[in-house]
């Protein structure tokens, strides 16, 4: 598969550079913008941004409103990925205030979602609420935005509602929407509604997944399910996996997303050695991510170092928006 994309980058690349020779600037654009989707395949994302970057001044010059907008949104995403919380909240803002103009819902409808999802990373819940109520969402995007609202309602300390809204997502006819999986468990312990044990997500194989975000969110899962049974040597393998999958096929943000509850789950077992080893890795998003600045106050408050807990509970209170910074980032929809 990683040949495929190999070819197809040297297929567009080649297209751009004729487009270009041939002076057609907006078709060269549009060529940018295939590639910053090709480069946002897990591990690539830093490359996306200069392919969306590029196409955005192309679009922006020529007043192409609706291709400026779909530029953006595929720059905030990748942003996303990268744990650039500031730049996708710059990026995402810009295509949204463009949606109004838009005749495309579909686009409209990945607008608003990406705004929404952003906002909630940062914190900003009265914003996010207010754009998730302006989203008309299309048919493909209604359990994205099923989704958006739980974390919202569980970001506002409302477990019950959030497995509530959460239940089609999980027991639908077509399966489980497996980025929904850990929000699930969690909303589901908080609110003490256990999640049986036969669930058929829970015996699924890995392998059968095809996307690698599918796998981590289901071995994520799976984790916490461990976890809040007490099963804690399963949980241990089973945070193990998605960690090492998010290394090797994932982004920054799915490294987070995993390793901030594997340490968490290593704290609460006392385990200070492990978690020191996954929360240095994290080190380089702490003066970014809520969760990440959060949890590195609570290793160095286990480890005695008083100054250097305090400046990350500083940091993480300023990264809180508007969260509750005393509530763990993972029970507050921190996915």
């Amino acid at each position: 598969a990683q040949g495929d994309y190999e070819h197809a980058d040297d297929d567009l690349g080649r297209a751009r550079i004729y487009l270009q020779r041939a002076g057609n600037a907006e078709d060269a654009a549009s060529v940018d913008v295939n590639l910053g989707l090709l480069a946002r395949l897990p591990q690539r994302d830093s490359r996306a941004i200069g392919h969306f970057d590029r196409a955005a001044e192309i679009f922006r010059r020529d007043q192409v409103r609706d291709n400026l907008a779909a530029a953006l949104l595929g720059k905030a995403q990748a942003q996303l990925a990268l744990v650039d919380l500031e730049g996708a909240r710059r990026s995402s803002g810009q295509a949204w205030a463009l949606a109004a103009g838009l005749a495309n819902p579909i686009l409209v409808s990945r607008l608003g979602l990406a705004r929404t999802r952003v906002l909630l990373r940062s914190g900003s819940l009265n914003e996010a609420d207010a754009v998730l109520a302006k989203v008309q969402p299309v048919a493909a995007d209604r359990p994205l935005a099923i989704l958006l609202k739980a974390r919202l309602a569980q970001a506002r300390g409302d477990a019950q509602r959030a497995a509530r809204v959460l239940q089609p997502l999980i027991n639908g006819r077509d399966g489980p929407l497996f980025e929904a999986l850990p929000d699930w468990v969690v909303a589901s312990a908080q609110s003490e509604q256990a999640v049986a044990e036969d669930a058929p997500w829970l015996a699924l194989e890995i392998d059968s997944l095809s996307g690698p975000q599918d796998r981590i969110a289901l071995l994520l899962a799976r984790a916490l399910w461990e976890q809040t049974h007490q099963k804690n040597e399963k949980a241990a393998r089973q945070f193990g996996q998605a960690m090492d999958l998010s290394h090797r096929s994932g982004t920054p943000s799915d490294v987070v997303r995993v390793g901030t509850a594997q340490a968490w789950f290593l704290l609460d077992q006392g385990k200070l050695d492990q978690a020191t080893a996954i929360v240095g890795e994290l080190t380089p998003y702490a003066e970014r991510d809520f969760a990440v600045a959060q949890l590195t106050a609570a290793l160095y408050r286990k480890l005695g170092e008083t100054r250097l807990a305090d400046a990350a509970a500083k940091r993480a209170r300023q990264l809180a928006g508007e969260r509750n910074p005393d509530r763990r980032a993972l029970d507050q929809g921190g996915f």
